[in-house]
């Protein structure tokens, strides 16, 4: 079923009107047409499946068939992602790390990142598209591009933990973490720019007790090494944590 998003969901709402964007999607890309079934997302994990009813130039009548809310599952991931030069290749990370359930994505300039302008609005675009492809309940939470150094001033350290790609890291299957991942409220994931972290950003990371993880024995792209450091932290054995 395809699933499309509208972020002003009203939970005792028996029919809604998708408008906008969405309803273009569903009209005139997805050829929907009366009687069909959807799944509408508010990006907040509240899922409702609706017929359509009734359809115009502009908007699509839906009555809720059945309604689904889902809490966030902890730990909370949260990414701190280099903006890259190749603005395709960024986009790229955004969409993956989306279909892998990251739930807020930072973006950040460093010594060695190239200078990009905020697209915010169209990076937001991206995530919203990666989530309804792949039926991820909650849309990640994009922050404002920021500088790095700024970012790690502002990270709560209570009750989280920690982890940065690094050729020189551990094995995620040597980690031995001081708690359990699974009674953690956070975990922050970062990866460097395509010039790696400078030796001040290293020495910034090793002060709040990051722990460098080696993703590979070969050279990574920046947007791969974020694909590989969310998937291995995030499947992490129980057993490592302990």
């Amino acid at each position: 079923m395809n699933r499309f998003y509208f972020p002003t969901l009203n939970y005792s709402d028996s029919e809604i009107i998708v408008e906008g964007d969405e309803a273009h999607h569903i009209i005139s890309v997805m050829r929907k047409s009366t009687g069909e079934m959807i799944e509408v997302s508010d990006g907040e994990g509240q899922i409702i499946e609706c017929e359509i009813i009734s359809i115009k130039k502009k908007q699509v009548f839906c009555r809720v068939l059945n309604r689904f809310h889902l809490d966030k599952e902890k730990p909370q991931f949260k990414f701190l992602v280099p903006v890259l030069k190749n603005p395709n290749r960024f986009e790229f990370m955004l969409e993956k790390l989306t279909e892998l359930g990251v739930h807020e994505i930072i973006p950040f300039v460093s010594e060695n990142s190239m200078r990009v302008s905020d697209k915010n609005s169209r990076w937001k675009k991206v995530l919203i598209s990666a989530m309804k492809q792949s039926h991820v309940d909650f849309l990640p939470n994009l922050h404002l591009l920021s500088n790095f150094n700024e970012i790690i001033t502002q990270i709560n350290l209570s009750n989280s933990l920690i982890f940065h790609g690094d050729v020189e890291g551990e094995h995620p299957g040597e980690l031995r973490l001081q708690k359990k991942i699974s009674e953690t409220e956070s975990i922050y994931l970062a990866i460097g720019p395509e010039g790696d972290f400078s030796e001040e950003e290293k020495k910034i990371l090793r002060s709040i007790n990051s722990i460098p993880v080696k993703l590979s024995n070969n050279r990574l792209r920046s947007e791969t090494a974020a694909i590989a450091l969310m998937t291995l932290i995030k499947n992490l054995k129980p057993e490592a944590s302990q």
